[in-house]
Order: C-alpha cells, then sequence, then structure tokens
C-alpha cells in the first residue's frame, strides 16, 4: 500500500509539471515579454480582464458615442500568432459593437454584423515592429457590451508531447502495478 501512495504522490507531480509545460508550450503567438495597452478613444468605460494570453476585452457601455475600446502591443520578434477567439454582445446585433483585431493601425472585424455571438481561430504571421492587438468599437455606448475573448492555441507538437508523456506516465503504471 505504501509503494501505490508513492507511485500515486509521483504520478500527480509529473502530471503537473507536464500540464504546465503544455500550457507554456502550446500559449503561441507573441512573446510574454511583449506589454499590451488597454485605451478608449473617446471617453468610454471599456476594460480589459485577464492579459495576453489569455484575456477578455469589453467595450463601451456608458452612453459615450463613437469609442474604440483597444488592447495592443508593439511585437519585439517575428513571429506567427495562433489564438482562438470567441465574440457575443448584449446588444441586438455585432453591428453595434463590432470587434476584432488592429494590425498597424488597419482594424479587421472578425463577426458578421448580423450576429450576436461567434468565434474561430487567428492565424497571422507577424514582423517586428508591428502594432497588433484587439478592439471593439461602440458606436452607440448602449444596450450592453461587445466582448472578445482570446486564448492561446496549442501547436501540435504541444499536443503531441502531452500526449506521449501521458502515455508514459500510463506505462510506468501498468509496470509498477504488474510489479
Amino acid at each position: 500500500m505504501h509503494v501505490f501512495l508513492m507511485i500515486r504522490g509521483t504520478m500527480k507531480a509529473i502530471l503537473r509539471l507536464l500540464f504546465v509545460a503544455a500550457c507554456l508550450l502550446g500559449a503561441t503567438g507573441l512573446a510574454f515579454g511583449d506589454s499590451y495597452s488597454l485605451a478608449n478613444s473617446n471617453g468610454g468605460d471599456g476594460y480589459v480582464v485577464g492579459d495576453y494570453p489569455a484575456f477578455q476585452l469589453f467595450g463601451a457601455d456608458n452612453e459615450v458615442d463613437d469609442n474604440f475600446t483597444t488592447f495592443t502591443t508593439t511585437v519585439s520578434a517575428a513571429e506567427t500568432l495562433n489564438l482562438n477567439w470567441s465574440y457575443s454582445t448584449e446588444d441586438e446585433y455585432s453591428s453595434w459593437d463590432p470587434a476584432g483585431y488592429i494590425l498597424n493601425g488597419t482594424k479587421f472585424e472578425l463577426i458578421s454584423s448580423d450576429a450576436i455571438s461567434g468565434n474561430g481561430v487567428l492565424s497571422i504571421d507577424l514582423k517586428a515592429g508591428d502594432t497588433f492587438g484587439w478592439y471593439v468599437y461602440t458606436p452607440d455606448g448602449l444596450a450592453g457590451r461587445g466582448e472578445i475573448d482570446v486564448t492561446p492555441t496549442p501547436e501540435p507538437g504541444s499536443m503531441l508531447l502531452l500526449g506521449s508523456g501521458l502515455a508514459g506516465l500510463v506505462s510506468l503504471v501498468r509496470r509498477k502495478r504488474a510489479a
């Protein structure tokens, strides 16, 4: 029984390490050293919860018209960005709270104007010095906020590493139990 508890404790520790490694390896995209800045262009009360690589950006809802809530950075090194995004609005249509990403000052909307929610994966190559970020536009500041949630997309190599580590653990446990 004592050996079983030792093996179980060791397995838990190894699983924790594998999980942390998979999270770190799976967080593809901008370097963790790149710092993001939040801004509201016209006095809106938009805000962000979390920080890169996983955050929620909320547009304004304080009756301020024509407000862009942005969360941007200047990219420190060339890299490929792979992130999941999910959008929703409390308004009737996304045309009242459109959202998307910004690359070097150009805004790219990610959701059709007649939807109230949607999701997808953004994969984009960035160069050092590019300005990149996310936005929620609020033309009226009424009837609720638009929101875009961003999370890392795991790399296939990370998933392979995690899977092989878990397979090795299963094999180790089976051998210990058989002994």
